[in-house]
């Protein structure tokens, strides 16, 4: 049976732009979440849909591991759904934190990780888009403590970064509280794997350099049986050991799936059935 999604192929010239922008647990957080959006972006979205919710902390003492949560409200039919969702910090060195793509086997547009921001205030945009071409904005604020940022680093030697990887962890929330799951059930998957991640980025004389190679995952590529439903294209503004959440929706007992890339040409897997009860 075919992808759900496009294939690599659709992806090249995002992932081009990627690479070109990396060449230029959660953190510890004070007061309230921002649940949004503050307000739509440059796009509204159209009639059938809101503005993406986007939650993140008003204020974090860690830019190095910043939580962000996006999730849309939106129908995931085969002839209508959410493809994509995109999300940038324009003043940020690397402004990109990753592309998101889903298929109507997500159930929900929804996705859950740890990012990398720059020291002082940001505003963070989730730009989604629909398969029937309507393309939307959401914004929210926050803010990194003066001289927290989290954006620079050299990359880890070689042997350093072999010996800290791990494969992937894939983790049903309702299954550790013990749930019975059903057909058709929306299912939070949590997603957890240890790698290091860095920039290789530098701040001389008040300007960013690419002092080193980054090192970074690529990308997460989901899969329930042989159906590919959903493609992250990831860069190094993600976080050390990437913590992802996604959800799933099936309709069938299967296999779930998981597959990273990173930047060196390694591929990491994990899988997990899925039965019902």
């Amino acid at each position: 049976m075919p992808d759900l999604i496009p294939g690599p192929a659709a992806f090249t010239r995002r992932r081009l732009l990627v690479v070109a922008g990396a060449a230029a647990g959660l953190a510890l957080v004070r007061g309230r979440l921002h649940d949004g959006p503050v307000q739509a972006g440059t796009h509204a979205p159209p009639a059938h849909a809101a503005a993406p919710t986007i939650r993140l902390p008003v204020l974090t003492e860690n830019g190095a591991k910043v939580p962000v949560v996006v999730e849309v409200e939106h129908p995931m039919e085969m002839d209508h759904h959410v493809t994509t969702i995109t999300v940038v910090n324009e003043r940020d060195p690397i402004a990109s934190k990753g592309e998101f793509s889903f298929s109507p086997a997500n159930g929900q547009a929804y996705v859950a990780f740890q990012a990398r921001l720059d020291d002082g205030p940001s505003t963070v945009q989730a730009t989604v888009e629909c398969s029937r071409g309507a393309r939307w904005t959401g914004i929210a604020p926050t803010r990194v403590v003066d001289g927290a940022g989290g954006c620079g680093g050299p990359g880890p030697k070689a042997a350093r970064a072999a010996s800290e990887i791990r494969p992937p962890v894939i983790r049903l929330p309702q299954l550790v509280r013990a749930e019975p799951i059903g057909p058709g059930q929306l299912l939070d998957v949590q997603v957890k794997i240890q790698h290091p991640v860095s920039t290789g980025l530098e701040r001389r004389a008040g300007a960013w350099v690419q002092a080193t190679e980054p090192f970074y995952l690529t990308e997460l590529d989901v899969f329930f049986d042989t159906e590919r439903v959903s493609h992250f294209a990831l860069t190094p503004a993600v976080s050390d050991n990437p913590f992802i959440t996604f959800r799933l929706q099936p309709r069938r007992a299967g296999l779930l799936r998981v597959a990273f890339r990173n930047n060196r040409g390694a591929r990491l897997e994990a899988e997990h059935p899925i039965r019902f009860a």
